[in-house]
């Protein structure tokens, strides 16, 4: 048994999409064959599954990952290469606590 998220799991309802994204982003920057990709994405799909997930949902998710992968592959950066990285003094970070009945 894989340790994905299982479906009952306290976490917000838009975290599997990050999940699925974030990994098939992984498969498709570390596959140089399609073949290769399309393995994986496969065996991301069944591995999701046998944790819980519905099969329709994870399939969408990884079909709209994919697509969007694509996409952004075929389009070139629009953000320009000089911008410097932020510094901790200009970041924002909000960590709000989540759990599916509300707040404890």
């Amino acid at each position: 048994l894989y340790q994905y998220i299982p479906p009952h799991s306290a976490h917000p309802p838009g975290m599997m999409k990050g999940i699925v994204y974030g990994l098939l982003r992984n498969y498709y920057s570390q596959n140089s064959n399609e073949s290769d990709y399309i393995h994986m994405a496969v065996l991301l799909l069944r591995r999701l599954v046998a944790r819980g997930w519905d099969r329709t949902y994870i399939k969408s998710l990884i079909q709209s990952a994919d697509s969007r992968l694509r996409s952004a592959e075929a389009q070139p950066s629009t953000t320009p290469n000089d911008r410097r990285p932020l510094t901790n003094k200009e970041r924002l970070f909000l960590h709000y606590e989540y759990h599916p009945v509300g707040m404890p």
